[in-house]
């Protein structure tokens, strides 16, 4: 009996680490689009939090030494609205902040996402507490012609911790 918990514990912990490996962060949580053949997608968490003027909704990869974001949604808070579609560009930013070792064991940053040509955030929950939710989803075309979509149901933490 024992060597058969044993397996099925290896078995477990085996299908913990793959998903935990996938990048995926929770069911509602998720990115895509054509941008993944240049820029790394790959998110443990989502988090939002709300700054002195804006709402920040993060798509966070953590690793050992590092934390980066797949994706990081910028709002001013005046345009930060539920159900209205509010547009990517100016002052609404789409960043992606990704950092690795390189060969060397330095320390290296992917390029940022290109410019915006058009698309929009639309949140449905906006939760201003600590704890609280911040859902909605966006689409992005960038100048390239590349694209990005996500949907996110993101944990309100407070600004400056990891959540």
């Amino acid at each position: 009996m024992n060597r058969l918990s044993s397996r099925h514990l290896g078995r477990l912990a085996l299908a913990s680490a793959l998903w935990a490996l996938s990048g995926c962060g929770s069911d509602s949580d998720h990115l895509s689009g054509s941008i993944s053949t240049s820029a790394s997608l790959q998110f443990d968490v989502v988090r939002a939090e709300w700054l002195v003027d804006e709402l920040s909704v993060r798509y966070v990869s953590r690793s050992d030494l590092l934390t980066s974001d797949a994706a990081r949604i910028t709002v001013p808070q005046a345009q930060a609205k539920t159900d209205v579609d509010i547009a990517l560009g100016g002052t609404v930013r789409l960043e992606h902040y990704w950092f690795l070792a390189n060969d060397e064991g330095r320390l290296a940053q992917e390029p940022p996402f290109p410019a915006v040509d058009h698309g929009t955030v639309r949140f449905g929950t906006l939760a201003p507490d600590v704890g609280g939710s911040v859902k909605g989803s966006f689409h992005a075309v960038f100048v390239t012609g590349d694209t990005l979509d996500g949907d996110f149901d993101a944990t309100v933490i407070a600004p400056g911790t990891d959540g």
